[in-house]
């Protein structure tokens, strides 16, 4: 085990080389190009495209543990790579972190297999979710609910969401339940930190925008399943003050963004603007592949596509 260890530490330095140089060939393993490749080849052509320049990467790489698969004649090794990204764009430095867990599979001093997590979508929230409540005709349900909890006098809190948003962006909160696939429980936290009421339906899932603590917390639908709470935010009867934009540059500190990997109808991740770069684009933290400042098109995840759809939800102040 300790020459996998060791494997392991040479292959997050050539990484860590090759985010700055772009040679990334060392990466590969038995099986071909990894998808760990693929992202580092998309993140150099999405920042070409914004006439970014890469100036630092810095990575503190945390052993998580050590097993060995017999079946395979295996070593794996699970590690975590907090991930500092410095670039400059139109003569100021922005600072971007991401947290990434990686698999690691050794036979020997050869790497056979790498998984990395990316941001597949909240397909663990929909599991535990009949299909039918994922359908376009649950919106009108959706809406007589709303009539019968209509929301008078809120007003969002940008500021407090901004603050939970920093805080938690790579922790998670003992106050909720940790989701594995986390990116709309923690979109739901952002909002209900920035003051958003939760909508009661407890305990009836399929209804109304809620978390509730105990011996056994629960949560509705939309509480931690991107298309449902874009469900919930896109509603006619829609109690939040909602306005959906088309350019990006429109939404401000506290707004959220889903996205529709490839444009199929079912958003599958959420995350919150935090900030702007020089162009005025917003800049986003979430969860799943934990990310602080990132840029927000996303076009360096494995999981984005041309086809990608973006929902731009601006809260009216």
């Amino acid at each position: 085990m300790r020459d996998a260890i060791g494997q392991t530490q040479a292959f997050f330095q050539r990484r860590n080389d090759a985010w700055m140089t772009g040679d990334d060939g060392s990466l590969e393993t038995a099986g071909g190009i990894t998808k760990t490749q693929i992202e580092m080849r998309k993140r150099r052509n999405m920042q070409k495209q914004r006439n970014a320049i890469e100036r630092k990467v810095i990575a503190d790489v945390q052993l998580l543990a050590v097993t060995r698969d017999e079946s395979q004649d295996t070593v794996i090794v699970d590690v975590s790579e907090h991930l500092r990204m410095i670039y400059e764009l139109e003569g100021k430095l922005f600072h971007e972190r991401r947290v990434y867990r990686h698999f690691l599979h050794w036979r020997g001093t050869e790497l056979v297999r790498h998984d990395q997590l990316h941001e597949s979508g909240d397909t663990a929230d929909v599991e535990d979710s009949p299909a039918a409540l994922l359908q376009e005709t649950q919106k009108g349900e959706m809406e007589r609910f709303f009539e019968e909890q209509a929301l008078r006098g809120f007003q969002y809190d940008r500021t407090r969401a901004f603050q939970y948003a920093e805080r938690y962006w790579n922790e998670r909160n003992p106050a909720y339940h940790d989701m594995g696939d986390d990116c709309t429980n923690f979109i739901s936290q952002v909002l209900y930190a920035g003051g958003f009421p939760m909508i009661d339906g407890s305990p009836r899932r399929a209804e109304g925008w809620w978390y509730r603590n105990g011996a056994h917390p629960d949560w509705s639908y939309s509480w931690a399943v991107a298309h449902m709470l874009v469900t919930v935010l896109t509603s006619a009867k829609n109690p939040f003050r909602v306005k959906l934009v088309s350019d990006p540059r429109e939404l401000q500190v506290g707004d959220v963004i889903a996205y529709d990997w490839k444009n199929s109808g079912r958003f599958t991740h959420t995350t919150v603007v935090v900030d702007h770069d020089k162009s005025g684009a917003p800049l986003i933290n979430a969860h799943t592949v934990d990310s602080h400042r990132r840029y927000f098109s996303y076009e360096d995840s494995y999981a984005w596509t041309p086809d990608t759809r973006y929902l731009l939800v601006h809260f009216l102040d």
